[in-house]
């Protein structure tokens, strides 16, 4: 009776084990701050969400321990389970079969499929119980793992919480979580999680809102003095002074510096290329074209081929940190 008592526990301690490990595991940054909290209304909540927040910032810093400790329980667990469960049926051909087949559907498959389904209820319940195996364990099994981690080379995964978009935006919208964070830097967050979806269309300068130089003007005064006034440090330059027929950029720079060299400006001799981009571009992208291609400024059209306005790195970057305000105005 006893050795089938023993034999029972043993099955129930791996199956634990395999089961918080995978929960454990599961749970994200977040789950664990709403399962401390959610402790708050039992008797003693203050006191049992402080004890479990406790065990889930040790496990976050010492998550190589955790681990150590429960491969070493289930290893435990499980060779004693096969110990005893194969010695009372020792002269049975089936038993072998038998005692792994209880090992694998009772003792892994299913607390692993409940603790992926239900990870917050089987933290709730038995971590408190593993903790304790933890603290009277760990200083026997981690310095045993460490020195087996030396002498092969081989080391426990660590743990990395790699935070989705799901995860960062369920952060931001808890006012307890996110309560140290500026109204600023809050926006900037949350406008980055946007980013990737954003659209060239929502960033883009419409032609009417854009200063086009017209290829036609060839008085070298005239010219410098209408691209200091736009202030602007890139500017279209179109065949016919629309955004239509654009030819290609102006960059201040050598303007300046064909004015200062000769005293003269033929814009067709310091005209750069303009890139095309499509308005339904997402903004990521162009913004990696900027960067790849040293590009500032892109021309914006829709799918007919028809000019709707341009785009430049300034408008991407004001979709993440808001209006930039112009020094010159």
């Amino acid at each position: 009776m006893m050795a089938a008592l023993t034999a029972g526990l043993s099955l129930a301690g791996f199956a634990l084990s395999n089961g918080l490990e995978t929960a454990l595991l599961t749970l994200s940054f977040s789950d664990e701050k709403k399962l401390a909290r959610s402790l708050a209304g039992f008797v003693y909540g203050k006191e049992l969400a402080r004890f479990y927040q406790q065990i889930f910032e040790l496990w976050r810093r010492r998550p190589t321990d955790f681990l150590a400790v429960i491969l070493a329980a289930q290893s435990f667990f499980s060779i004693l389970w096969c110990v005893l469960g194969l010695s009372r049926g020792e002269h049975l051909v089936w038993t072998p079969l038998a005692v792994g087949a209880a090992l694998f559907l009772l003792g892994e498959l299913l607390p692993k499929t409940l603790a992926r389904r239900f990870p917050e209820r089987v933290v709730l319940f038995f971590l408190p119980p593993f903790y304790g195996f933890f603290v009277l364990f760990r200083h026997t099994v981690v310095p045993l793992a460490s020195f087996v981690e030396r002498l092969t080379n081989w080391h426990l995964p660590g743990l990395k919480y790699p935070l989705t978009k799901k995860e960062i935006k369920a952060l931001l919208a808890d006012p307890e979580l996110s309560s140290d964070l500026r109204p600023r830097s809050r926006f900037i967050l949350e406008s980055l999680l946007e980013f990737s979806s954003h659209k060239v269309r929502q960033a883009m300068r419409l032609s009417g809102d854009v200063f086009v130089l017209d290829m036609r003007q060839t008085q070298s005064k005239v010219i410098l003095e209408q691209v200091s006034r736009q202030a602007y440090s890139r500017v279209p330059v179109s065949s016919d002074g629309t955004l239509a027929n654009i030819i290609g950029i102006l960059h201040a720079r050598d303007l300046l510096f064909a004015y200062a060299t000769s005293g003269l400006i033929r814009l067709q001799d310091i005209l750069r290329a303009c890139p095309v981009v499509h308005e339904d571009e997402n903004l990521a992208s162009v913004m990696e074209r900027f960067r790849q291609g040293g590009v500032h400024i892109a021309l914006v059209k829709d799918k007919a081929g028809a000019v709707k306005g341009i785009i430049s790195l300034e408008d991407v970057l004001e979709e993440i940190v808001g209006e930039i305000k112009d020094e010159f105005k």
